[in-house]
């Protein structure tokens, strides 16, 4: 009888993963639960999917507009909050420089210019949603003029 590694081994068992966001799935999910494709049968397979950033900004209005948009054109998209490890010595050092310059009311609004969004699309849905980031740009614009 073959133990439960050799039988995952053999592919009788085997994880999924998401080509977009690279989850790791159990044996028996097909969609991506986040973004809601379809899931491929290896790590490599999921790694060679090729990703591209749609957008990367502080704007929160364009943000939820431009996933909203995303939705309701059937886009899958991830989307992940950009005050990730890579931001944490900045807003550190935001955090302690607005502590020695409080009086002066310098470096105030630093840490909140660094937070953001970064949204990522598969390469081959990039072109039809950089034309909706480009629409969506225009129509916020005006506004705030």
């Amino acid at each position: 009888m073959q133990s439960f590694s050799q039988i995952s081994s053999i592919g009788i068992l085997s994880d999924m993963f998401c080509p977009l966001c690279k989850s790791e799935y159990r044996d028996g999910v097909t969609i991506c639960n986040d973004c809601h494709i379809p899931l491929v049968m290896t790590s490599e397979q999921a790694q060679k999917s090729s990703v591209r950033t749609l957008w990367e900004g502080t704007d929160e209005k364009l943000f939820n507009q431009l996933t909203a948009a995303l939705d309701d054109a059937g886009v899958p998209f991830t989307s992940e909050l950009r005050a990730g490890p890579d931001q944490m010595i900045p807003l550190l050092l935001a955090f302690v420089l607005r502590l020695i310059f409080w009086r002066f009311g310098l470096f105030k609004g630093y840490a909140e210019k660094q937070k953001g969004w970064r949204v990522r699309v598969l390469s081959s849905d990039y072109s039809r949603t950089e034309e909706m980031v480009t629409g969506l740009r225009h129509a916020i614009e005006p506004e705030l003029d």
